[in-house]
């Protein structure tokens, strides 16, 4: 006859066994720190990305952008896609602009519609972008 308490006993063994050896089968933890420069960058570049987004939701903008076949939705896809050396880019030309004040204003409005068209690949009106 089979001895259950031996039985038991074995089985307790090997499962205590086993759960201490898959723990030192885990993958290490990989962190690095981030400076505050860092964090400050990326949430700069959000904070850009933002303002533009905002530009693009006039009216004036939205308008032009359908006359032209952009659609809201794609000039956003294209906005999220930009890197983050475009979008600082395209707000350094737009803060030079002084966005909104009449005729600056408009122009700044064209220049946005511009930019997204070229990172877009249809005009190559900014080679460096």
């Amino acid at each position: 006859m089979i001895n259950l308490h031996k039985l038991f006993k074995k089985a307790f063994f090997f499962t205590v066994l086993a759960s201490f050896l898959s723990v030192g089968i885990q993958a290490p933890a990989l962190a690095d720190m981030i400076s505050t420069e860092e964090l400050v960058t990326a949430v700069d570049i959000d904070q850009k990305r933002g303002e533009i987004r905002q530009i693009m939701q006039q009216d004036e903008v939205r308008q032009f952008m359908t006359d032209n076949g952009i659609s809201q939705a794609d000039a956003d896809q294209r906005l999220a896609n930009m890197t983050d050396a475009e979008i600082l880019s395209m707000h350094a030309q737009l803060d030079d602009l002084n966005v909104g004040q009449g005729a600056l204003g408009t122009i700044a409005i064209v220049l946005v519609i511009l930019i997204l068209l070229d990172v877009a690949g249809v005009t190559d009106i900014f080679p460096g972008v």
